[in-house]
């Protein structure tokens, strides 16, 4: 007997059934997530190589195109070699360079760093001695009530035990952080290799991504998702880089100022603010705590200059240099950053918060684009600022009864 399959209902069938399917093992993941949050965390485990050679590769690009597309027809290199030839002479100089930086980075900045912290935490309780006599002299001369007196002084001796505590554990927390920064140097490893296979045919990889996109979505949404990456590719280049740039000068900045104020540490605490600076608008505060307070333990009267040299630079930062650089790239409201943050942050740490931001942006103006566009369809004013007050059916209905 033969069977006439409709292939309308077909289709119905088959969407009905991988809905239910995708249903089914929603409401699984859901009852046992731990179980799949584990699996999941293992499969990125696997691919971690894979994942990191991408993003070495992505960051090496941008120092291969400023190579291949600004300085070699400079030199005149385009016309006496071959595209393969410029690439990997352009490749050649470009991780000779990364690796040439890591090399003097282990050699002089790790070890310089270690040592500070090492000599900073072996000195904690000279300066929390000297810091705690400073804070009581200062306290007896203000003439306080003897309660009020004992209390602030108690607060104060708490703080600093609880402070000193901190530091001490410093050591212990930042070998285990050199323990895990250990074993992930096969995985860097690994993944510094594959960048070079990906960057060596990065246009075929290209041109393979854009095949799969037009052979399994429609025409226009393979069109959409194309230049939705491009975007990506755009917006990060420029967050990137601006980041890195104005990170070095504000880095700069801090260690000449606290080289001119004979401040210890002074190398680590500049990098410290410097790298904290890269994360938007809560990361200056963030190295800024620590160093004010190590510089507290040395001197109680720099910490003052400290935190109006802090404002100072931030100012220059914040109203000068990041709008030359960034220029209108974010465009959106400080609360949106800090979402972007706390989101970015409380799911991958510091890397989230570094890019967080850009992703958030770049997902907020998909948004935003799309409601502008719905908007226009039904005639409607696209600007925030038409939607205040009591909205446009509301104007329109007072303006009829009046």
């Amino acid at each position: 007997m033969k069977i006439n399959w409709n292939q309308k209902y077909n289709t119905i069938a088959v969407y009905a059934f991988l809905v239910i399917a995708a249903a089914f093992l929603f409401i699984m993941g859901i009852g046992r997530f731990d179980l799949v949050w584990d699996k999941v965390k293992a499969f990125i485990g696997m691919l971690s190589p894979f994942i990191v050679g991408m993003i070495i590769a992505y960051l090496m690009n941008f120092l291969l195109q400023f190579f291949e597309n600004s300085l070699f027809p400079k030199l005149g290199l385009s016309n006496r070699l071959k595209k393969r030839g410029l690439r990997n002479l352009a490749m050649a100089i470009s991780y000779l360079l990364i690796i040439l930086a890591t090399i003097a980075f282990i050699n002089n900045i790790l070890p310089s760093s270690i040592n500070s912290i090492t000599k900073l935490v072996n000195n904690t309780p000279a300066y929390a001695r000297q810091t705690t006599e400073w804070l009581t002299k200062t306290i007896d001369g203000l003439e306080l009530n003897e309660e009020f007196d004992q209390r602030l002084k108690g607060v104060t001796q708490s703080f600093l035990n609880n402070l000193q505590q901190f530091l001490a554990g410093l050591i212990p927390k930042m070998g285990n952080f050199l323990r895990g920064l250990m074993s992930g140097v096969t995985n860097l490893v690994l993944g510094f290799i594959i960048s070079i296979y990906v960057l060596v045919d990065k246009e075929k990889f290209r041109a393979q991504s854009k095949m799969m996109a037009y052979s399994l979505l429609p025409t226009k949404v393979a069109n959409t998702t194309i230049s939705l990456f491009a975007r990506i590719n755009h917006l990060m280049k420029r967050y990137l880089a601006g980041q890195v740039l104005e990170a070095t000068i504000v880095g700069i900045a801090f260690l000449v100022v606290l080289m001119i104020m004979k401040v210890e540490y002074a190398g680590l605490m500049a990098f410290i603010l410097g790298f904290t600076n890269m994360i938007p608008w809560i990361g200056p505060w963030i190295g800024s705590i620590p160093a004010g307070i190590i510089i507290l333990f040395q001197s109680p009267i720099k910490t003052v200059w400290f935190a109006i040299a802090v404002l100072v630079i931030q100012q220059i930062d914040g109203n000068i240099l990041a709008p030359r650089i960034h220029g209108d790239s974010m465009g959106v409201s400080a609360f949106w950053i800090l979402f972007a943050l706390l989101i970015g942050g409380a799911m991958f740490g510091v890397p989230g918060m570094l890019i967080g931001v850009p992703f958030f942006v770049l997902i907020y103006s998909i948004v935003r684009e799309f409601v502008q566009d719905q908007l226009s369809k039904k005639n409607l004013p696209v600007d925030s600022e038409d939607y205040k007050g009591y909205g446009i059916q509301h104007d329109a209905e007072d303006s009829k009864e009046s």
